[in-house]
């Protein structure tokens, strides 16, 4: 099974390499990235990123169209192999109960087409005034209760999308 994260990021270089060494960790194996017209490190750390491997990335300066965008991303790494596609946002991060998300997604009936998982948005406090990776640990909780997001399973006899 192979399991690929979506990317749309625009000036994350504080927070992207921390993001994707978690989701390796707990097991995306691979990442499809738009780059959407970053101005700080950014371009350097996807660079990095993909000659380590399973980063695939690339620019486009053009309008943030974020369903277009993410079609494209799960298309091609529908193309890759993907068997399941899940969404990433640069400062969201998801967790598991422990085990790796491809056992996670192994125990899922064959019909389904896609899960929901709860999402918890947490901000920098406010003291925080400059970007750097330490500043994660001063994050706060946003809301009480989580927002849902989901992760979709390309299905050989669907429509590919």
């Amino acid at each position: 099974m192979k399991v690929a994260g979506l990317m749309i990021v625009r000036d994350e270089a504080d927070i992207l390499g921390v993001n994707l060494a978690h989701h390796r960790n707990i097991g995306i194996d691979e990442f499809w990235v738009i780059d959407n017209g970053s101005t700080d490190a950014t371009t350097d750390t996807l660079r990095r990123e993909a000659a380590r491997g399973g980063v695939h990335w690339r620019r486009d300066d053009g309008p943030f169209v974020q369903s277009a965008m993410t079609t494209e991303l799960a298309r091609d790494a529908h193309r890759g192999g993907a068997d399941w596609v899940v969404a990433v946002d640069a400062d969201e991060f998801w967790v598991t109960d422990g085990r790796d998300l491809r056992a996670l997604l192994r125990a899922v009936d064959d019909d389904v087409a896609s899960l929901a998982a709860d999402v918890v948005n947490y901000v920098q406090g406010r003291w925080v005034t400059t970007a750097r990776a330490g500043s994660l640990l001063t994050m706060t909780r946003r809301a009480p209760d989580p927002v849902s997001s989901g992760i979709v399973r390309w299905n050989a006899s669907a429509d590919a999308p």
